[in-house]
């Protein structure tokens, strides 16, 4: 895969890509609870993201376009995963990931460092996670390519990190439309009126 974000104008789309670091996650499914993990440099800084409620994907409640373009970022990612040398094992999407996925976009920015490690073992079945990470796009007044995402996503440090890790294995895709706040390091822009799509990144 051609590694260049060429073909993205900076004035409509926008992609981010942050990690938060600590060290193992394990699995344990239809087990829903809390937790926290210790802070890390810099980690768990400001609020958490406020979340709504789980969004309901009955068909004709949730846009029957939104179920298909999260396919397609699985397969952009997992084709990404196979052109590395050696090809990577793909991504394996968890119901549960994806669900809160759907909120953090729902709710226009995504929780970094601890608070998203708190986060994800408050909101899925991986209740003993202490590393995860995330990426987001987002086109003004539009939605984002999948490919021409994960390839900006690559052209970054720690989008790179995120896609081509071989120990990343689990991951959550959600859609939501409305406006891309980040609040997050690096400055990143908002982006008003967009299909947002979030992925969640576990161990």
């Amino acid at each position: 895969m051609k590694r260049s974000a060429s073909r993205i104008s900076l004035c409509f789309l926008v992609i981010v890509s942050f990690a938060a670091m600590m060290t193992s996650c394990d699995l344990l499914e239809g087990i829903l609870g809390g937790g926290g993990g210790p802070g890390g440099p810099g980690g768990g800084t400001g609020d958490p993201v406020e979340l709504g409620s789980e969004v309901d994907i009955t068909v004709g409640l949730y846009p029957s376009t939104y179920l298909p373009l999260e396919a397609d970022f699985l397969t952009a990612l997992n084709e990404a995963r196979g052109a590395e040398v050696p090809p990577l094992l793909d991504f394996v999407r968890d119901t549960s990931l994806d669900a809160l996925a759907r909120r953090y976009a729902a709710a226009g920015r995504c929780d970094q460092d601890d608070n998203l490690v708190d986060s994800i073992q408050s909101n899925s079945t991986f209740t003993i996670c202490s590393q995860a990470a995330n990426s987001a796009a987002a086109a003004s007044g539009g939605t984002p390519d999948p490919a021409t995402s994960v390839e900006a996503w690559m052209d970054t440090s720690v989008g790179l990190s995120n896609v081509t890790a071989d120990d990343w294995t689990n991951i959550g895709i959600g859609c939501a439309v409305g406006d891309w706040d980040p609040d997050g390091p690096g400055g990143a822009p908002s982006v008003p009126d967009s299909v947002i799509v979030v992925v969640l990144y576990v161990k």
